[in-house]
């Protein structure tokens, strides 16, 4: 894994710009947004969601948002109709009026439901605890959480797992589990999918940007004619690059809404 750094960043904007058509995607919390305590505060600046109706608005730019977020939260953050976007970590879909649910989501609901009932039950003795209902999957945030209570935590979300094994996957991130579906599915093949839907061209430059375990998906099925890039460095991503911050995503996007500047020669001079 490489910084993007001045040499990197030139080389691959060269590629974009002479591209024929772009497939841009991108994660939302940790990568256009900060990683905040409570997820609706993580808001962009107007100056951010200008860019991106910029983006959106570029006929050989093909934008997708890729988020763990319900698509009722995400659109609510991001309300830019030629955006398509990929919520709840794939499991849901949409492209202008159309919309995909992955059929086991909605044969789960009534499970959820129970799940939700006993995660409210057990965890109510922890301060700082969110349980999110995102209708396609379930979210646990202990983000507020004291340290010391984590583990014990941890055991109490487990037990209570431990019978719907079969039917419902555990996984975890930036303090948070993610419950979901057990099947094969992910970020990643929900992206694949995308790029049928919109009939992506085969020659097409594809990058994806993202900051967490679930983005790794993406990650590793993006290889040839593509730019991956993690926020934040990690040895065992499967990213090529990594910037460091969310302000470096932003940096990096305008370069290819405004190849006529250079960030790092501005920095340099």
């Amino acid at each position: 894994m490489k910084s993007l750094g001045r040499r990197e960043l030139e080389s691959h904007l060269c590629q974009i710009h002479g591209a024929s058509q772009v497939f841009l995607a991108l994660d939302y919390d940790g990568t256009l947004a900060p990683i905040v305590s409570k997820p609706q505060e993580a808001r962009l600046s107007l100056n951010s969601l200008s860019l991106l109706k910029k983006l959106s608005k570029n006929p050989k730019i093909i934008l997708c948002i890729v988020t763990g977020r319900s698509m009722d939260s995400i659109l609510k953050l991001i309300p830019l109709p030629k955006i398509l976007f990929i919520a709840n970590h794939g499991f849901e879909m949409k492209w202008g009026k159309k919309t995909w649910t992955h059929p086991l989501s909605k044969k789960l609901k009534p499970l959820y439901r129970e799940i939700l009932k006993k995660l409210k039950r057990g965890l109510s003795c922890f301060p700082g605890i969110f349980i999110e209902n995102k209708k396609a999957t379930l979210t646990v945030h202990y983000r507020d959480v004291s340290l010391q209570q984590i583990p014990y935590l941890k055991k109490i979300v487990h037990h209570i797992l431990s019978s719907h094994l079969k039917q419902i996957k555990l996984t975890s991130g930036k303090k948070v589990f993610e419950i979901r579906p057990r099947t094969n599915w992910d970020k990643g093949k929900a992206l694949l999918k995308m790029g049928r839907v919109k009939n992506l061209s085969r020659d097409a430059f594809k990058i994806y940007i993202g900051d967490d375990q679930t983005d790794e998906d993406v990650f590793r099925v993006l290889k040839s004619k593509s730019l991956t890039v993690r926020v934040g460095l990690s040895k065992k991503s499967y990213a090529s690059h990594y910037v460091q911050s969310p302000k470096e995503v932003l940096d990096f996007l305008n370069q290819i809404i405004f190849p006529v500047r250079s960030f790092y020669r501005d920095k340099v001079t």
